[in-house]
């Protein structure tokens, strides 16, 4: 996949972690950010993290983002 074919929402993903450096979403982020990672233009370290909701324990997807080197020359070969 090339960036021509990275919809507009993968675009601000990826501009937003080249400008942050890295970044942390949450589970609603899943599906942008392994269409990213599938293309080369990020990495990303993927936790699930442990809370009390009620009586019982809730897991909250974290996804740690940092862009790849081909991430960064085509983000500014696109001028994001």
């Amino acid at each position: 996949m090339t960036t021509a074919e990275l919809t507009k929402p993968q675009r601000r993903y990826l501009a937003a972690i080249i400008k942050a450096g890295t970044k942390q979403y949450n589970g609603r982020a899943r599906k942008p950010l392994e269409v990213l990672e599938a293309a080369g233009l990020v990495e990303y370290d993927y936790d699930l993290i442990p809370h009390v909701k009620g009586n019982g324990i809730q897991y909250t997807e974290s996804f740690t983002v940092r862009a790849t080197s081909a991430g960064r020359w085509e983000a500014a070969r696109l001028g994001l």
